[in-house]
């Protein structure tokens, strides 16, 4: 059997669409709304809080952010 992944539900903070984050996520990592391109960091998951962050600063040599929708 396999074990489901929890699914947090939260909004975008700049377009208010719904979004639904992996419930394995972490604060500090970054993802994209998926609707208006908005650069996100996970503040909280309990409760769950976005802020946005300057595109620039959640894409490195390493990593990009996630986008979920």
């Amino acid at each position: 059997m396999i074990a489901s992944v929890p699914l947090i539900v939260t909004r975008c903070p700049v377009c208010k669409k719904k979004l639904a984050l992996n419930g394995t996520m972490l604060p500090g990592q970054m993802i994209v709304c998926v609707t208006c391109d908005s650069h996100l960091r996970v503040e909280s998951l309990d409760p769950p809080r976005l802020a946005q962050v300057d595109p620039a600063l959640s894409r490195t040599e390493d990593a990009r952010p996630e986008a979920y929708g």
